[in-house]
């Protein structure tokens, strides 16, 4: 499993074990061994996500309560695609705080919006991109390819701007 900081930060602050939620764990495996019903809610997303059974984001809001503290997560399990866009390699798993089961309404909307911005948008502009680079080769004429070249990158600025949003959604 590839984890941020502040997975890293939350793991240990709540008597976790990096061997097995850290870097290199399996997050399927935790889930798996879990033994709740939100494991197991988990655990489903993430293997039909790996198996491309679904074709859009499943989203859930699990407990995730500490010994001081009742607490939920908005969770977006998605198919993870190999550089061409067509190849599942695993599953994106994506997080977010959340106030619980009161505002299931709003948990619902910005977990929607974050899984549309990551499955529909992010996904066809970087196809886009990517089908723009395979041609590129094609093109002789040099200021067409400069312009090509601007394109792309624009697309990419605009693909980093679009990730920024998701995670601060995922944070908010």
């Amino acid at each position: 499993m590839a984890v941020n900081q502040v997975w890293v930060d939350f793991c240990l602050e709540n008597g976790g074990r990096l061997d097995t939620c850290g870097p290199g764990a399996s997050y399927l495996e935790a889930c798996l061994d879990g033994g709740d019903a939100g494991s197991e809610a988990m655990a489903t997303a993430i293997l039909d996500a790996i198996r491309g059974d679904g074709l859009h984001a499943t989203r859930l809001q699990i407990a995730c309560h500490a010994p001081y503290q009742r607490r939920w997560f908005d969770v977006v399990v998605s198919s993870a695609l190999a550089p061409d866009a067509r190849t599942v390699c695993g599953a994106t798993v994506m997080l977010a705080a959340s106030p619980g089961p009161q505002s299931a309404d709003v948990a619902t909307s910005r977990a929607e919006l974050t899984a549309e911005l990551h499955d529909g948008i992010i996904r066809e502009v970087f196809g886009s991109t990517l089908s723009i680079c395979s041609v590129l080769d094609l093109v002789t004429d040099p200021l067409a390819r400069e312009r090509i070249h601007q394109g792309v990158d624009t697309l990419d600025q605009a693909l980093a701007r679009l990730r920024r949003i998701a995670v601060e959604l995922e944070q908010s």
